[in-house]
């Protein structure tokens, strides 16, 4: 059968058999080059008062994990399904995953979940959110699928999306070559276009045609990272101010408050953020934000000719952010934590946040709050060794956080509660449900994104296996 055509996002699918390909699927879109970044949300000693300052509080770890592969690719359950980019989320009701059509277009699905007890999770429907070649509900082709996040609110949960148009701008849009929209709703051919280029900013300026991330909670509080202009005579302009916009309840493009700008001096230092990436948002209206400042010396990736370091804000809306964790001279990290770059998106929910500290260009750390979990090159509690990395986390509403290790024995994902750690399913095994029950599965693709496990504590990822195929693996705690 065909999947209709309803709603949300997608990436283009990526080839996953080496470490950078397959813990960076893991990363996913996590990673953002140039002068995009990340974010997700703990908040600063010095300002205000936020999550991911003293030591992580996870409840005891479950028994164990059961494992489904609940669809996979050429399996015939959805006809135009091709492959998935590695991007799943997950809330109570639904898994939302980035995938492939048959026609080359890239689509988000939403597949609605039947859960009972340990029984095999079914798919009970299956919709597109949004594709490539949809048209929205004022009739614009949809031409890229960009960002987006999922709340929880039950079968109808909140996607929020940014997708992007070429063709002529519209006059007086600082980018000639396409505009971006956010719009806010169950699906694309349902939902409202919260934000458009030029609309009125909560700061009284107009938003430019770059926005680079979005986040929303089950409040339906959106936190979004944009350009925008100060001033109506600004709109044109090459190179605008970036600002990370909070708007509650998604009512209104201009209903809300600015929370940061750049430039934005870092606390303690003469360093100055001059650029935001990837933001997590939670249901307390705690943040972090990855941002790019340029350093005394050396490091950092290669932006716009420059060289940038990279590092984590966290705060709470309403108060000033403060430095998390990051490169050397970009502030004092949290007790506990060692300085380097952060290429992989925070992670923020409760008082808990994560991070992936790059010390070295070649080592790096997994801390929860300020505790480090497992850093590459190191052995982890089973015993095995890091060999090659440690991808992001997700983080439970039970204080858990589950995160992928490529080691010497292959792949593993692991959970901690912050005092426990364990693998729960290593490369080697088969898993039984869609798809051909004697295959292996070969890579663990998760940490794509914050929304991976659900209240239950459901973890989700995609899973790659030597016959070829990929699949949706959901893993029930018992």
């Amino acid at each position: 059968m065909h999947l209709p055509r309803r709603r949300k996002f997608g990436q283009s699918l990526p080839t996953r058999r080496d470490f950078l390909k397959l813990a960076a699927a893991s990363l996913g879109g996590a990673v953002l080059t140039g002068a995009g970044v990340g974010c997700g949300g703990s908040i600063g000693r010095r300002f205000g008062s936020g999550p991911g300052g003293g030591p992580p509080l996870g409840d005891a770890l479950p028994n164990g994990y059961r494992f489904w592969r609940v669809l996979t690719t050429g399996d015939g359950q959805f006809a135009d399904l091709k492959g998935f980019s590695g991007g799943v989320m997950m809330n109570d009701s639904n898994v939302l995953v980035h995938a492939l059509r048959t026609t080359n277009s890239n689509a988000l699905f939403q597949l609605t979940m039947n859960y009972s007890g340990d029984a095999f999770p079914t798919i009970g429907s299956g919709l597109s959110v949004a594709a490539e070649g949809d048209f929205t509900p004022e009739g614009r082709l949809v031409t890229r699928l960009m960002a987006a996040d999922v709340n929880n609110q039950g079968v109808d949960s909140t996607v929020a999306m940014i997708v992007g148009f070429d063709g002529p701008a519209p006059t007086g849009s600082p980018n000639t070559e396409g505009t971006n929209r956010l719009y806010v709703g169950p699906g694309l051919d349902s939902a409202y276009a919260l934000v458009n280029t030029g609309d009125p900013t909560p700061n009284g300026g107009y938003y430019g045609a770059h926005f680079t991330d979005v986040s929303i909670n089950d409040n339906t509080d959106i936190m979004l990272v944009a350009d925008y202009a100060k001033s109506p005579n600004e709109q044109g302009a090459r190179h605008l101010a970036q600002g990370v916009f909070y708007l509650p309840g998604a009512s209104g493009s201009d209903q809300g408050s600015l929370e940061v700008e750049n430039p934005f001096q870092l606390p303690g230092t003469n360093q100055i953020a001059r650029r935001f990436g990837l933001c997590d948002l939670d249901n307390s209206a705690n943040y972090v934000l990855q941002t790019f400042a340029t350093p005394n010396s050396g490091g950092g990736p290669e932006v716009a000719g420059g060289r940038y370091a990279s590092g984590v804000l966290t705060g709470r809306v309403g108060s000033r952010p403060g430095f998390h964790v990051g490169a050397a001279g970009m502030g004092t990290p949290r007790a506990g934590t060692m300085p380097g770059n952060v290429y992989m998106g925070p992670r923020v929910r409760g008082n808990n946040v994560t991070s992936v500290v790059h010390v070295t260009d070649d080592d790096h750390v997994l801390y929860y709050n300020n505790k480090p979990i497992a850093a590459s090159n190191a052995a982890l509690a089973n015993g095995g060794l890091v060999a090659m990395g440690v991808g992001p986390a997700s983080i439970s509403d039970q204080g858990h956080i589950h995160f992928v290790t490529v080691t010497t024995d292959g792949v593993q994902l692991n959970m901690s509660n912050g005092g426990e750690t364990r693998t729960i399913l290593t490369s080697g095994t088969t898993i039984p449900g869609s798809g051909n029950p004697l295959a292996k599965l070969v890579a663990i693709v998760h940490g794509y994104h914050s929304a991976q496990v659900d209240s239950q504590g459901r973890v989700v990822f995609i899973g790659d296996f030597d016959d070829e195929s990929q699949s949706v693996v959901i893993g029930i705690p018992i």
